[in-house]
């Protein structure tokens, strides 16, 4: 096993457990992993951490921030092209991955929401071109599997003699999982692991190792001549290259090894629920002040509203005080906690777009947001290269050239997430502007449509469905006046070779 992988494990798991919340950081195995126990409360059986534990309120923050930037990366659907110039050369197989190229049947687009939210939460996900048939071995299809950071066991580069670039030499993958047995009627641990790599011949082939003993077979293993191994195929072709592609943060390669790339608000939000735990307790503490009774020979039991009788105990006087802690330091907890959740938000998008204001400008989100987006951006640009990258394994495992895939497919995203979207003020302050010294208008009434059409892409529709429309609400027949002289027709503005190219010079 790769020793990278014995290092970052820890860091999923941590990331893992804050996405999934309270049910797995207070399980009984995490309990004290995420919750630090204090030498106080090491004695009298662990009650008074069980009871700090309990009131401990776990704001999975994390996982709201890990949704809504796989959610940004998924606002504008990806553009995935095939053939160039109207050109029907990608051959089919190459195209139905779109469609049903996975086991969930949800296209590419599916594919590339559970890649960006593995990049987002581990920093590392694996996809593996394979092809499947019907049960008599015909139809052959192309589908695209997914792998876990945790299924990435280990693997090896080397330069490909086929064309001299680095490329997989092999790569081992867990595939352990629990399967039923029917002669006990229970689920039983089945350790397997599947083995990729290139032989001594330079073919692709695929090896399964699998029981009790699956970690001796590896040891005994053989990469260049595998026994036992088959050898995919398409259509009678086979591969020289092991057509896996393992998407890290912001770069592709078994090598390129990264940090979760938000652990450090992990760690935030574990940092709250600890201070929060102390804070839940002190107000417990606070809320609950203790009885103390002094000289007395029996108590009955006291309930709220009752009457306390005491009994001196000789010739002392009983008496009976209550104990209360002092409530100095609730503010500063409160104020600790709130500030640890205010540090995290702070590091992810949905804090900067917060910090600004109703009014603030499309240009001013930008600048806001570009810190934010950007690790965003990095994320979504490197899955859609992960993605093309095996979209053109297919393409030339479908009989292309390399250079043919290349031309012709292309996997491609959005990154301009914030629009720049005006305000009201802004809008009518172009209105006003738009009105010359001699009362006419400065800009054609298709250049004002273009600017007001970028401002709010969302809204207003095509150029040719607003006209539709204006001549459906009987409108054409009169000067459409946002405000007065504004949307006017008179033909003498300063801007008359726009408006000869629009059509709307009066004959």
């Amino acid at each position: 096993m790769n020793p990278n992988f014995t290092k970052y494990q820890p860091l999923w798991k941590m990331v893992d457990d804050c996405f999934e919340g309270t049910r797995k950081i207070k399980s009984p195995e995490n309990r004290e992993k995420y919750l630090h126990k204090f030498p106080s409360e090491q004695s009298g059986g662990g009650f008074q951490y069980e009871l700090r534990c309990l009131y401990a309120d776990y704001d999975n923050i994390f996982r709201s921030a890990i949704d809504l930037m796989t959610g940004i990366m998924g606002k504008t659907p990806a553009a995935v092209r095939f053939d160039i110039d109207g050109e029907e050369f990608t051959p089919q197989e190459v195209k139905d991955i779109d469609v049903w190229g996975n086991k969930y049947d949800d296209r590419l687009t599916g594919l590339k929401a559970r890649l960006n939210h593995a990049q987002t939460l581990f920093g590392r996900y694996g996809l593996l071109l394979d092809v499947e048939t019907n049960k008599q071995g015909l139809e052959p299809r192309f589908i695209i599997k997914e792998y876990c950071c945790y299924s990435i066991l280990d693997g090896e580069m080397y330069q490909s003699p086929m064309d001299g670039k680095d490329r997989l030499k092999w790569i081992m993958l867990d595939e352990s999982s629990s399967v039923f047995n029917p002669v006990t009627k229970t689920r039983e641990q089945n350790k397997r692991y599947r083995i990729l790599g290139v032989d001594a011949a330079n073919r692709y082939y695929s090896a399964v190792l699998e029981g009790g003993d699956a970690d001796v077979q590896w040891l005994t293993f053989n990469l260049d001549t595998p026994a036992g191994a088959v050898y995919p195929q398409f259509k009678g072709t086979f591969l020289s290259f092991v057509p896996f592609t393992i998407c890290n943060v912001d770069r592709l390669g078994i090598d390129e090894w990264q940090s979760p790339p938000f652990i450090d608000m992990a760690y935030s939000t574990i940092n709250a629920y600890n201070a929060d735990s102390v804070h839940k307790l002190a107000l417990t503490n606070h809320a609950r002040p203790t009885l103390v009774t002094m000289n007395a020979k029996s108590v009955n039991r006291l309930v709220l509203g009752g009457l306390l009788e005491l009994q001196s105990q000789g010739n002392n006087p009983a008496s009976a005080v209550i104990l209360e802690t002092s409530g100095a330091g609730l503010n500063a907890l409160s104020a600790s906690v709130a500030k640890i959740k205010e540090d995290a938000l702070r590091r992810t998008i949905q804090g900067m777009l917060d910090a600004a204001g109703a009014n603030s400008s499309g240009e001013a989100l930008a600048l806001r947001t570009a810190a934010g987006t950007a690790t965003i951006a990095a994320i979504d640009l490197a899955g859609a290269r992960a993605v093309e990258e095996q979209l053109c394994f297919a393409a030339f495992w479908a009989g292309l050239t390399w250079r043919e895939s290349g031309e012709r497919i292309s996997y491609s995203v959005d990154t301009s997430y914030i629009n720049k979207s005006g305000t009201i003020a802004e809008f009518v302050g172009l209105m006003g502007a738009n009105i010359g010294a001699d009362g006419k208008p400065l800009l054609s009434r298709r250049n004002l449509f273009a600017i007001v059409s970028a401002s709010y892409p969302n809204i207003v529709s095509s150029w040719d469905d607003n006209e539709l429309q204006l001549e459906s609400e009987g409108m054409t027949s009169q000067p459409f006046r946002f405000s007065e002289g504004i949307f006017n027709d008179d033909k003498t503005n300063t801007n008359e070779a726009d408006n000869a190219e629009s059509g709307e010079v009066a004959a």
